[in-house]
């Protein structure tokens, strides 16, 4: 490794550049990639490089993967490759009954693609890392070669065992200071150090090293009385931090991922009850003191979530996002017993219009056939609307209200998500069906509109009308605002009928 690389190219117009001048350029980001791995990172495997065989087979085979040298070189192994035990070289080490070899792997570069035009160059350096058994006894530099598995073989070089996994992992470089703070330690590292030990000697003051004269994992023997709190951390089995949260969990609502699922990134508090019976994944209370009931003292059903609001003026649950998001996403039934106080109701459908809808348009059923479902099951059909454009229409369906957001899974096609008053064709949009909305494009140029007239469609596309002598099955709703002359939007109450 060079240590006199500290000059990069620099390009201007008009600059004369040679062979010498692009070698320059990747020694130099060659070398800042490998000071980085050599000093910020511990050599080992960072992903892959599994050694597998069968018993008396005189090979086993490496599965592709990446590691990190002790120089810093990264060794990526791009395809799976097998690795021979009876090659006649190390056949004649293998002497004993039973020998034990390392299966180890080292970054190897060689030129690769002769020069077409017929010199003895070549036109790319190919990094194909080596793989070979040594024995054990030679003992490989665990600088240049990163160690993978241990085999026991036989002295014809077949395999006895399976192999023994014996890497190690990559990752941060090891601290360098004499001590390790507190905060360096996992917290449930930290909660082992003070409550699990048995029989401590604080000698020497406050900091000084603690005596172990019997360690104890499984008696539960807690000495100092200490609790998670002390140490910081959240207990899983039982415990109480008093103060901004309260957290109490029994054994059973523990979370045991299965299979090698990890959620820690996924959220900030995950809760699996697997408590048989009735019980509750996370209550939620706001009231003046503690263990206050619901109102009425009804029994609450199981559930993994309850949030109880016992204080006036407070939410159970309130919920926000940004306007090209779900606030609140339901997949399967809900169910409300007592009153809903909606401003609108608006259903998923297509712009089939060939044209770009925009918020207020009154539309109506285009009449082709249904391509597309959502929901549990798909038992929800998103059908196609165009905008409304004869009187009296019973195809009316409803207004636009914005462009829909996609369901989780579903890719996101829409063109400009923080602006959701048109949709382009082709695209989902939400429709006011029932309820008070703001935006309905009318023409009053036909007969003037009132509060409280019926409207219908108009032969202005887009637009409704009051209704002269309404119909079954065309009223759009009923105006909230008035209307003298002319076209513009006013607030309506929709009421399909």
């Amino acid at each position: 490794m060079a240590d006199d690389i500290e000059k990069r190219l620099n390009y201007f117009t008009g600059q004369f550049l040679t062979q010498n001048d692009f070698n320059d350029e990747q020694k130099y980001f060659l070398d800042r990639l490998d000071r980085h791995h050599r000093f910020l990172h511990s050599p080992g495997v960072a992903d892959g490089l599994e050694v597998k065989g069968i018993i008396n087979d005189p090979k086993v085979t490496v599965e592709k993967g990446t590691a990190i040298d002790g120089d810093g070189k990264q060794i990526v192994l791009a395809n799976e490759r097998s690795v021979a035990l009876d090659t006649p070289e190390l056949l004649e080490k293998l002497k004993e009954n039973t020998n034990i070899l390392l299966v180890v792997i080292s970054y190897y570069e060689q030129g690769d693609d002769k020069d077409p035009a017929g010199t003895n160059n070549f036109t790319r350096i190919k990094e194909s890392p080596s793989t070979q058994p040594f024995l054990e006894k030679e003992d490989p530099s665990k600088v240049k070669y990163i160690r993978l598995a241990r085999l026991k073989v036989s002295p014809e070089g077949k395999l006895l065992e399976p192999p023994q996994d014996i890497s190690e992992k990559a990752g941060q470089a090891p601290i360098s200071e004499n001590s390790v703070g507190e905060n360096k330690l996992d917290l449930a590292v930290q909660e082992k150090l003070v409550t699990r030990g048995d029989k401590h000697d604080h000698s020497n003051n406050d900091g000084a090293k603690i005596k172990h004269s019997n360690l104890t994992l499984d008696d539960k023997t807690n000495p100092h009385g200490t609790t998670a709190a002390d140490v910081k951390a959240l207990p899983l089995a039982g415990g109480d931090i008093n103060g901004r949260v309260t957290i109490k969990a029994n054994t059973p609502g523990v979370y045991n991922p299965p299979n090698n699922e990890s959620v820690r990134d996924k959220g900030s508090m995950y809760i699996i009850n697997t408590f048989l019976g009735d019980c509750y994944g996370l209550v939620s209370t706001v009231a003046e003191t503690g263990d206050i009931p619901p109102r009425g003292k009804k029994p609450i059903p199981a559930a993994a979530m309850v949030a109880i609001a016992a204080r006036q003026n407070v939410y159970g649950i309130y919920t926000t996002a940004l306007s090209d998001n779900f606030a609140l996403f339901v997949e399967g039934k809900a169910t409300i017993s007592g009153t809903l106080v909606p401003a609108h109701i608006g259903e998923t459908f297509i712009n089939g219009s060939g044209q770009r809808l925009r918020k207020g348009d009154v539309v109506k059923l285009k009449g082709s056939p249904i391509s597309r479902f959502r929901g549990a099951e798909n038992n929800i059909p998103i059908v196609e609307v165009t905008l409304a454009d004869k009187e009296n229409d019973t195809s009316v369906i409803g207004i636009v209200d914005c462009e829909a957001i996609p369901e989780p899974g579903r890719p996101d096609t829409r063109v400009e998500p923080e602006n959701s008053s048109f949709i382009e064709n082709g695209g989902e949009l939400y429709i006011v069906t029932l309820g008070v909305f703001t935006h309905c494009k009318v023409d009053a140029k036909e007969a003037s509109i009132e509060v409280g007239d019926l409207l219908t469609t108009s032969q202005n596309p887009g637009h409704a009308k009051k209704a002269i002598e309404p119909k079954i099955g065309t009223i759009i709703g009923k105006a909230l605002q008035p209307l003298r002359e002319g076209t513009g939007e006013i607030a309506v109450f929709v009421n399909l009928q």
